[in-house]
């Protein structure tokens, strides 16, 4: 039977209960507990999902996720143009992707701003703006303009400013660097144009590509 102990006060006896915490082979929580040999073990990935390199191009354009540029460039170094001019990221977001729209200017932003206003869906704008360091053609503003019609990134050929409010906004931003001074407002300039940037022919409905790695165009 289960072992008692009366009170010393009188009282009735009442039961022993078992020791829980007792170090054994009963105990439950030994009995739970993973084995060595489980606490080891760690999970197993298969590799990464990007695109063997026998797939069709039009897989890796389609993806809902945007790809490493490293893995594109693996599997389709001969359908991708790598952008090499040097720019800087800036913005919240580092990998980002989308089908490219384009605006040639020089040191005025109003046709890249009347862009921005329009449903991004997605898209990337590609601001040809000659590489010029005299001016900002963006700010936190026109970042947030990006966000608010649906762009994913503005990729610039050209600098921006507000640069610390930038970094904190959910968006692609690249560029060559910065500047406090703002630009003009001539509205001179060109909308949906091919456009040359490091090195690459960039149109209208090209796919962009971009990451902490680089910037890769495809033209489909």
């Amino acid at each position: 039977g289960r072992a008692s102990i009366a009170g010393s006060d009188g009282s009735p006896a009442r039961p022993i209960q078992p020791d829980h915490h007792r170090a054994g082979p009963t105990n439950a929580a030994n009995r739970s507990a993973p084995s060595s040999r489980q606490k080891q073990r760690v999970p197993s990935f298969s590799s990464p999902p990007f695109f063997p390199q026998n797939a069709p191009f039009s897989a890796m354009s389609t993806s809902p996720s945007s790809p490493a540029t490293a893995d594109l460039y693996d599997a389709h170094p001969s359908d991708v143009q790598v952008l090499d001019a040097g720019l800087i990221h800036y913005g919240g977001t580092k990998r980002f992707s989308g089908e490219v729209a384009t605006v040639h200017v020089h040191e005025d932003n109003v046709l890249m701003r009347e862009m921005l206003g329009t449903d991004g869906n997605g898209r990337v704008l590609v601001v040809d703006g000659g590489a010029s360091t005299w001016c900002a053609l963006l700010g936190d503003r026109m970042a947030q303009r990006a966000i608010d019609h649906g762009w994913s990134g503005v990729v610039l050929n050209a600098c921006i400013r507000d640069s610390v409010e930038v970094q904190s906004l959910p968006v692609g931003i690249l560029a060559v660097g910065t500047s406090p001074r703002k630009s003009r407002k001539n509205g001179v300039g060109a909308k949906n144009v091919p456009v040359t940037v490091g090195g690459c022919l960039i149109e209208p409905g090209h796919v962009l590509y971009a990451d902490e790695d680089g910037i890769l165009v495809a033209d489909h």
